[in-house]
């Protein structure tokens, strides 16, 4: 004869299967819910039910190690928010790329302050990093969201040059430059920048593009060109062309 035996587990749904069992087994004063201990008379029902109890623990169990299993391991090729450099700007961004100029790339961009920043980087992005920041253009001097276009040259005799321009507050083009990594020159004490020329731009338009013709080697006789809208011929094209025998010129789109 098999002893009783208690199954402190809660078989709310199994024990109403038992009380409908044919099987020799006695059943008192069963509660309608809350942990039921059945007494069990036949040593069958007795396994099944035990089975039933380690299985429902099994689930348990394997439910919590689920929940709290280890998270899936993150690409390590996928850059971290402590790794990436913050940027805010307004308006639009320019670029050089001269292997002469220390860093490489340099990126011009317009600050939320209104200043214009210059990003030194030390090549493509996917391999490179930030190696400074400078405030290039102060604030007072630029338009709010200006156009920005910029472009490196090397004039022979004079070494590489990088310029810059922007839209001043006056809503004419302005400009700053550096000749073989000296120190940036514009603003009002710049005596050969665009700015003393004053040629107004069409206000509202989205046009602004600079570009260099290389000079042969030595003879200094290279050329600038920066295209915009004028506000003097707003139905074309126009562009400010400078080279060192003439200066600046003011040219429009010919048919």
């Amino acid at each position: 004869m098999f002893s009783p035996k208690i199954l402190p587990c809660e078989i709310r749904q199994s024990y109403s299967r038992l009380l409908s069992s044919t099987d020799s087994t006695r059943h008192q004063n069963l509660p309608t819910d809350g942990p039921v201990e059945v007494r069990l008379g036949s040593q069958s029902l007795f396994r099944e039910m035990r089975l039933r109890c380690m299985l429902n623990i099994c689930f348990v169990f394997g439910s919590l190690s689920s929940a709290h299993a280890a998270p899936s391991p993150k690409d390590s090729s996928s850059p971290t928010t402590d790794s990436i450099f913050p940027i805010s700007f307004v308006g639009n961004i320019a670029s050089l790329q001269q292997t002469n100029f220390a860093g490489d790339t340099r990126i011009y961009m317009q600050q939320p302050d209104n200043s214009i920043t210059e990003l030194n980087i030390n090549g493509p992005l996917s391999s490179a990093r930030l190696v400074g920041t400078m405030t290039l253009v102060p604030a007072a001097e630029v338009q709010f969201q200006s156009l920005i276009a910029a472009v490196s040259l090397d004039p022979g005799a004079f070494g590489v040059e990088a310029h810059v321009f922007f839209i001043s507050p006056q809503n004419t083009l302005a400009e700053y430059f550096t000749a073989n990594n000296q120190p940036w020159k514009g603003g009002v004490s710049c005596t050969t920048c665009i700015d003393r020329q004053g040629f107004a731009v069409q206000p509202g338009n989205r046009v602004l593009y600079a570009m260099s013709t290389q000079a042969p080697e030595g003879t200094g006789n290279f050329k600038l060109r920066v295209g915009f809208v004028s506000a003097g011929s707003p139905g074309t094209l126009s562009e400010a062309e400078f080279n060192p025998s003439t200066g600046w010129k003011l040219v429009q789109l010919q048919a």
